[in-house]
């Protein structure tokens, strides 16, 4: 039965068994059913103050808390151990790579079922080492001074991981903390001597010691800025005391009045008197002294009216005040002497008051006896109208009750300026006296004509601008002005060359000369010139169809000598050849600039080799060659392009260390500065500067113009000169951005001289 029994236990417990079994596995086979829907996850691993991850650090379930949800529910639940297997980590560690943070990759993944989330984990790669600060002393602190944070250095020591190779190792870094990242306390001194002020970096939660010399207080210094002998009666000006607190150190700190307190200010007595100053713990003391009360001086004051000399002054228009020497006032009326007691001049009287040994002075104004009638004569000859009569040339008499006379000058005059042509009358006053002058007036005339015009020269059949016409008028009083309702003969410049203009203006003329040039037309055709040099010579020939010129211009060459060229030549071939031809050619009157060149030819001189030929383009003759665009047509034909009027050279190039297309390439590369200036200019003429750079690496040049005397001439930033006076003048062209600079002398001259 005991066997049956036991046996029906150990039934029932496998049955019990069995079941338990199977409801754990249906539970875990449950969950395991369960999908992800969401990840999260957050580092909990090893950080610094301002909670980065340390470099080096391992990446596992347990620096990261991990959490999920699942389908179905609402809350995250930290990750069962059953689902950390389906966790894969993107990386093992923190890693050494010197950036501020590294993203990271969290995966869980499971038959069918794939969650991945994106972590950006700030890092560091410092270890914090220890802090440490220092007091600069730039400033002596006393007790209850703030402390300026800016004498406080604090610097962090630290070890920075480096990776080398491949191993983790510590290298000693520092650096200094910025004043608005670190906290002192207490923040004001607050003993005499040595104070600890602890400094704290909250950033990484760290706290040194800075030890900071203070001063306390010893002594309150007084003084006074007053007068210290006191009127007895009187108090002390309390705002007149200074008081310094005087610290351990021996320096002294002014105290605000305000913040004083005053004892015994009030003197009751004559002699010594002692003023107690206290603030705060603190009290001094100030020596006075106390004096009796006694007039100090006084000061008189005259009420009365002007008085005619001889007249007897009257006290009682006098008042007198009394200051004493506690600087109290008294007025009397009696007692005091005044000296001289009448008016002895005309004008300005001093009368001195005395009082008790004390005096003062007033001043009483003395008048003269007015005159009973004035006669009034003019001595001067014609006035010209609009001028102002000379004073000097009336003389006017006052005549006196006693029968006595003088001349007058300060009289004044009805009218100074004479607008009335014939007889003008004016009326002359004094001391309320009157007579009558009569000034003949003649009319006001031109004596003189003046006529320039600034306008440039003009072409042919050309008329005049009259806005550019400057005609001065100069009248019998001396005086000049430009006018502008004059009359012309003629407006227009009737033929090439100098043609004379007149102008009229009352009854007076001038005239005036304005050069006239061609007109331009377009060019047909070609121009021919023989050039030459010793003996040598060529045939120059310029193409002007598509060119603007003058009617009947003509191609003007002039043979440049040896010593003035050769140092140009050396420039090129260092002198080794004599083969050449420099000539001057003048092409002014072609209206051509950089993109509308003058197509030229030349023939090849006898003796020259063809294949060693080029033009240059020498700007100053000595330094510069330019070797223009261009090459042979013919055998004995060259054909070159020229941008400016000047001197050329046609020559060989003997040079070995240099081909012809070398220099050629060179050469072009260096800009040159060309500039259409008038040499010769009449005075009061207005002419514009125009220059312009070949070859400039620029796209917009800038010019600068300076001029030697403005005296002469001045020229605007525009380059606009304006001739002043007859001389010779130099102005001094620069353009900017290329750094060329070219002078040219300009005369100036007078045409009416």
């Amino acid at each position: 039965m005991k066997n049956f029994r036991i046996k029906c236990f150990i039934s029932i417990l496998l049955c019990f068994v069995m079941i338990t079994g199977l409801t754990a596995a249906v539970r875990v086979r449950a969950e395991e059913d369960k999908r992800v829907e969401a990840l999260e996850a957050e580092y909990v691993g090893e950080k610094d103050g301002a909670g980065k991850a340390l470099a080096g650090t391992k990446i596992d379930f347990s620096t990261m808390n991990i959490k999920l949800k699942y389908e179905g529910e609402t809350d995250f639940v930290p990750i069962p151990e059953n689902e950390k297997p389906y966790i894969n980590f993107s990386a093992a560690v923190v890693p050494y790579d010197g950036n501020n943070g590294f993203d990271f990759t969290i995966t869980y993944e499971k038959t069918g079922n794939k969650k991945t989330i994106h972590k950006f984990i700030n890092k560091t790669d410092e270890i914090f080492d220890r802090l440490a600060a220092s007091w600069s002393g730039a400033t002596n602190y006393y007790v209850g001074d703030e402390i300026k944070k800016g004498e406080i250095t604090v610097i962090e020591y630290y070890w920075k991981l480096i990776l080398k190779d491949g191993t983790p190792q510590r290298e000693a870094k520092n650096r200094i903390i910025g004043h608005n990242l670190f906290q002192i306390t207490p923040t004001a001194i607050k003993a005499d001597g040595v104070n600890n002020i602890t400094v704290e970096y909250p950033y990484l939660k760290k706290t040194t010691i800075v030890q900071i010399k203070g001063y306390g207080e010893k002594e309150l210094e007084v003084t006074y800025a007053g007068d210290k002998n006191i009127v007895v009666g009187n108090s002390v000006d309390q705002k007149k005391i200074k008081a310094s607190i005087v610290y351990s150190n021996n320096d002294k700190k002014a105290v605000n009045n305000k913040e004083l307190v005053f004892e015994n200010l009030e003197v009751k007595a004559a002699g010594p008197h002692d003023v107690i100053v206290k603030y705060g713990n603190l009290t001094g003391k100030l020596s006075l002294n106390g004096i009796a009360k006694t007039a100090e001086k006084i000061s008189a004051k005259y009420t009365g009216v002007d008085l005619v000399v001889g007249t007897k002054i009257d006290p009682s228009k006098i008042t007198v005040e009394i200051t004493n020497n506690d600087k109290t006032k008294e007025r009397i009326t009696s007692g005091f002497t005044i000296s001289p007691e009448t008016v002895t001049k005309v004008g300005a009287n001093t009368i001195t008051v005395t009082y008790k040994g004390y005096s003062d002075t007033v001043v009483i104004k003395g008048t003269e006896i007015l005159p009973t009638s004035i006669t009034a004569t003019y001595n001067g000859g014609t006035v010209i109208e609009g001028q102002t009569i000379n004073k000097s040339s009336i003389l006017v008499t006052a005549y006196y009750p006693d029968g006595t006379n003088k001349t007058v000058s300060d009289f004044d005059l009805s009218i100074e300026t004479m607008n009335k042509v014939g007889m003008q009358d004016v009326v002359v006053k004094y001391k309320n006296l009157t007579a009558t002058i009569y000034v003949p007036v003649t009319a006001k005339m031109v004596t003189q004509l003046e006529a320039v015009y600034n306008g440039g020269a003009l072409e042919q059949f050309e008329s005049l601008d009259r806005k550019k016409l400057i005609v001065t008028a100069t009248y019998n009083d001396g005086s000049r002005t430009n006018v502008d309702d004059y009359t012309l003969t003629t407006t227009t410049a009737s033929k090439v060359g100098e043609n004379l203009f007149m102008v009229t203006f009352g009854a007076k003329t001038a005239t005036f000369t304005v050069e006239a040039l061609a007109r331009r037309i377009t060019g047909m055709g070609s121009l021919k010139a023989e050039v030459g040099s010793g003996d040598y010579s060529s045939t120059l020939t310029a193409f002007i169809q598509d060119q603007v010129v003058r009617e009947g211009i003509k191609l003007e060459t002039e043979e440049i000598e040896e010593d003035v060229i050769k140092s140009a030549i050396k420039r090129v071939n260092n002198g080794s050849t004599k083969k050449y031809i420099a000539f001057e050619m003048d092409i002014d009157s072609f209206q051509f600039d950089e993109n509308q060149y003058l197509t030229a030819e030349i023939t090849v001189p006898d003796g020259f080799d063809p294949a060693k030929v080029a033009v240059y383009f020498t700007p100053d003759r000595k330094k510069t060659m330019i070797q223009q665009t261009g090459g042979l047509v013919a055998n004995n034909l060259y054909r070159f392009y020229a941008y400016s009027s000047g001197s050329y050279v046609i020559m060989e190039n003997n040079n070995n260390d240099i081909t012809l297309q070398e220099m050629r390439d060179n050469e072009q590369r260096k800009p040159f500065m060309v500039v259409s200036i008038d040499r010769r200019l009449p005075v009061r003429t207005k002419s514009k500067i125009k220059p312009y750079v070949l070859f400039s690496a620029y796209k917009n040049e800038e010019y600068t113009y300076e001029v030697d005397n403005e005296d002469l001439m001045t020229v605007s930033k525009e380059g606009e000169m304006v001739t002043k006076a007859a001389g010779t003048a130099t102005v001094t062209v620069t353009a900017k951005n290329s750094g060329l600079s070219e002078s040219y002398e300009i005369k100036i001259k007078d045409p009416f001289k």
